[in-house]
């Protein structure tokens, strides 16, 4: 995704814009919270990482737990 090439790319503020923009579409999607976690540790900012770090793994136990009443 645009994300993920621009963050390779180095340009990071762009990639976090994107990021954030999937997550305003998708706002339950692991994977845009975990990117966008990955590129505010990349520039520093730490509490916007751990924010969406802690947001991911939340959505992650809620999937697992969604999988195992399915069974």
């Amino acid at each position: 995704n645009l994300g993920n090439l621009l963050a390779r790319q180095g340009v990071l503020l762009e990639a976090i814009a994107c990021y954030a923009q999937a997550i305003v579409l998708e706002p339950e999607s692991i994977l845009a919270h975990e990117n966008l976690s990955r590129a505010y540790e990349q520039i520093g900012n730490e509490e916007q990482s751990r924010i969406h770090s802690t947001k991911a793994a939340e959505l992650a136990a809620q999937d697992i737990g969604a999988r195992g009443r399915l069974k």
